[in-house]
């Protein structure tokens, strides 16, 4: 059963550029993985630049003359629809944050860049609540996992 996420950096006053995610989109997966090896504009930046996303991973791409693809991921790399896939139409959107929060897109969690930070919505019953710090989230993750 999927996760669906959607993973966005803030391009404008009320605009966001993003990608959708299909697999993982908890905040112990997706949040920690975004928190920990996406975390530069840079980074970013290029990760939503290939399109939407089957499974995030800390890479984006192969190391060199490894074979990547849907079918046969190289372990630790993203999966993209598009370029691992062969998919048309996965380009990245543009939208607002009311867009960004649709209640019909099916999406659970969404993640947005914003000023060299990570931010996170969730839905619930009436509809996505703020943006909220993904770094005390963080936080409580590690030191969950460290008491376990």
């Amino acid at each position: 059963m999927a996760t669906r996420s959607y993973i966005a950096m803030k391009i404008g006053e009320d605009t966001y550029k993003g990608v959708y995610c299909h697999y993982d989109g908890y905040l112990d997966y997706n949040g920690l993985m975004l928190y920990e090896h996406y975390n530069t504009k840079e980074r970013i930046e290029e990760l939503i630049s290939l399109g939407n996303i089957s499974s995030l991973h800390e890479k984006i791409a192969p190391e060199e003359g490894k074979h990547h693809s849907f079918d046969n991921p190289d372990p630790g790399v993203t999966v993209f629809y598009g370029r691992d896939r062969g998919e048309e139409g996965q380009e990245p959107f543009i939208c607002t944050e009311e867009e960004l929060k649709d209640t019909n897109s099916w999406i659970e969690y969404i993640y947005v860049f914003d000023n060299g930070k990570w931010y996170y919505s969730v839905i619930t019953r009436i509809g996505f609540t703020d943006f909220m710090p993904l770094e005390p989230a963080i936080r409580k993750i590690r030191e969950r996992r460290n008491l376990q």
